[in-house]
């Protein structure tokens, strides 16, 4: 018997974080093709756990490189999907310059993943988001966003 959402194909991005992983894990249970962005296909110490997942589980599972700040990067592996789960953001705890190093890569990456997901006709995009999100600026930044992505949204989880 197949498996149940083979036909089904699902972009995630940031697979090697923590989030990322679980949500391929689960989308490759329920038998989902996955396409995965990572910075580096080649970093084996990020990568591994996804292909023994891949290997173990009825999903398919394929890695593209994909950097955040590059406009245009995603539009590759979100053409053909049906829905793009967004997981990707630069995180950690010690920088001298929050807004240059945490804020403007997350809302200029989002904005890139909205950009090809609305470029690509995707019907449904989650947006995942850290604590930092809480903030009423990035709640505004993110709102404006897919709106100029002329993608229509449903707010799923009021902050």
């Amino acid at each position: 018997m197949a498996p149940q959402h083979a036909a089904q194909v699902v972009t995630v991005t940031g697979v090697s974080g923590y989030i990322g992983s679980e949500v391929v894990k689960q989308l490759l249970e329920k038998g989902y093709t996955v396409r995965g962005t990572v910075r580096s296909k080649s970093n084996t110490s990020k990568v591994q756990h996804l292909l023994t997942l891949s290997d173990a589980l009825p999903g398919q599972l394929e890695l593209f490189e994909a950097d955040l700040l590059k406009a245009g990067d995603f539009d590759d592996v979100v053409r053909g999907a049906d829905f793009v789960l967004h997981t990707a953001s630069p995180f950690f705890t010690e920088t001298s310059d929050p807004q240059k190093d945490l804020v403007d890569p997350a809302v200029n990456g989002t904005t890139n993943v909205l950009n090809a997901a609305g470029k690509a006709g995707i019907k449904r995009v989650v947006v995942t988001s850290s604590v930092a999100g809480r903030q009423c600026a990035v709640r505004t930044a993110c709102t404006n966003m897919v709106l100029q992505c002329g993608l229509k949204f449903q707010v799923m989880l009021q902050l």
